[in-house]
């Protein structure tokens, strides 16, 4: 059926008809011929409806097509019938958070999804490529035959390597793919490609290839990096700086070195040991070229220009080395950062550094620090989205400890709860009982406008398995529940539905 012309009708209007379109389909001639085209808005509209109906009707089948071969037959069971309910509840919107647990539930049992609900998943592996691996676990033979048949095919094969063509013809994702793949295996190639490319590209597509990068360079990528620390992009500088901190032996990272050791000294002796931090006097030309920048920051109160030079200069230093040059645990020379006037300077710049050279022991000592502070800096950025990037590198089980020391201490009056709410990683059973002490008078404050539905189901999907059964008796045990606690009540209820699902056991009528 072909609605073009009608469709046409529809968008110039009846006031350009002059003859009466064609009826869609041999099959509705006989309709149309009965429609009043001397009345043409009326006739138009009962075209529509005509041609919808026929439309969901379905059209007449092709008879020269042939027939894809069948699919092989399924070598995994079928997963029981009380968790296909509960997929398709998560397939309609319903506490969506939990679909990974749901897939990875399934493929750790050794079952494939049923037969109906095979297109609803090859759909959402489309819409949301980070659960693709996921959904391509539980396909099975019918899955992976039905994804060859609507050209999904990367869903259950690992894609192959990028064609060196794509290079030069291909979207921004392809050439992203192939930098990937070929860094992996002749980095020096690609070093090469991305060198003499470099020039045209624009500054998202730099940033973008950085970002591929990270801070695992490749000898062979330096001369590139140090041409782009000094980008008019400052995302493309600062990723710029993020990989040449990885490299000590790049001129920049010796450079920086030696510009920020000047800046700190120990003094005193035995107990009275203390930091003292030397501001530059003057900016350098010379670290404009480094990527460093001159003017402060709008927005930045009470931070001067000298200081502000003094934080990028600690910045682009790895934590390790003051440790070294000191001689001493970054966690002891943590501690000697006394002075009044310049520690916050200090942890604003070491903080910097943490976050774009991660090194998992000085992130945890400085996180440690940080968490036990009086105040949180004020020279720092936010403290939820810094902190935030120092549990990145970290176990979850130390995580878990430190936002609980931060939610107790640094960031207890300037942002309860929010360390809770945006960190994301699963909680370790021992730290449960501590960590939903914490949450639970937060989600028992009527007051409290912080936790949005989507964030309390979040929360909920972090909670260890193990520990679902006490947080639902402690909540049961309230007097009353928030709209707030309901909500997280219900998203436990289910995550414990969803694995008993998988345990209890079929009946014959279901197996088959």
């Amino acid at each position: 059926m072909n609605p073009d012309a009608l469709t046409t009708l529809m968008l110039l209007g009846t006031n350009r008809l002059k003859t009466p379109p064609a009826a869609p389909s041999p099959v509705l001639e006989g309709a149309w011929a009965a429609l009043d085209w001397s009345q043409p808005e009326t006739a138009a509209l009962a075209a529509c409806a005509l041609t919808a109906a026929a439309t969901s009707a379905g059209f007449t089948g092709r008879c020269d097509l042939a027939l894809p071969e069948p699919s092989d037959p399924e070598t995994r069971p079928v997963a029981p019938a009380a968790t296909g309910a509960i997929l398709r509840h998560l397939l309609s919107g319903e506490m969506p958070e939990c679909l990974p647990e749901w897939l990875e539930c399934c493929a750790a049992g050794g079952w494939v999804a049923a037969p109906r609900d095979l297109p609803a998943l090859l759909v959402k592996a489309t819409q949301e490529r980070p659960l693709r691996p996921l959904i391509a676990a539980v396909l099975g033979e019918r899955g992976a035959w039905l994804a060859r048949q609507t050209s999904q095919v990367d869903l259950i094969a690992p894609p192959a390597d990028p064609d060196d063509s794509v290079w030069e013809t291909g979207t921004l994702t392809e050439r992203l793919a192939w930098f990937k793949s070929t860094r992996q295996t002749d980095p020096a190639r690609a070093a090469a490609a991305l060198a003499t490319a470099w020039p045209q590209e624009s500054g998202e597509t730099r940033a973008g290839f950085l970002t591929v990068i990270g801070n695992a360079p490749h000898p062979a990528e330096l001369p590139l990096l140090e041409s782009a620390i000094k980008d008019r992009k400052r995302e493309v500088r600062l990723l710029a700086r993020t990989a040449l901190m990885a490299l000590p032996q790049s001129t920049w990272s010796q450079r920086a070195f030696a510009r920020a050791l000047p800046l700190l000294k120990i003094e005193g002796i035995l107990l009275t040991k203390h930091l003292v931090l030397h501001l530059p006097e003057a900016f350098d030309a010379q670290w404009k070229e480094d990527g460093l920048e001159e003017k402060v920051p709008a927005g930045s109160k009470g931070l001067g220009p000298r200081a502000w030079w003094a934080i990028q200069l600690l910045a682009c230093v790895p934590l390790s080395l003051w440790a070294d040059h000191f001689q001493m645990d970054f966690a002891r020379l943590l501690t000697l950062n006394k002075d009044a006037a310049s520690k916050d300077v200090i942890l604003t710049g070491w903080l910097e550094s943490a976050v774009t050279g991660p090194e998992p022991a000085s992130a945890e000592a400085l996180a440690t620090y940080l968490s036990d502070f009086e105040k949180w800096p004020a020279t720092s950025p936010a403290a939820i989205p810094g902190f935030l990037k120092l549990l990145h590198v970290l176990p979850d089980e130390t995580a878990a400890r430190l936002v609980e020391a931060a939610e107790a201490g640094v960031l207890s009056s300037i942002a309860p709860g929010q360390l809770f709410a945006a960190s994301t990683f699963p909680v370790p059973t021992a730290a449960a009982p501590r960590w939903f002490a914490a949450l639970l008078p937060r989600l028992q404050n009527p007051v409290y406008s912080l936790f949005q539905t989507p964030t309390v189901r979040q929360l909920a999907r972090r909670l260890p398995l193990a520990f679902i059964p006490e947080a639902l008796a402690q909540l049961a045990r309230e007097s009353t529940l928030t709209s707030t606690s309901e909500t997280f009540t219900r998203a436990l209820e289910f995550r414990l539905q969803l694995h008993q699902s998988f345990t209890t056991k079929q009946t014959a009528n279901e197996r088959e």
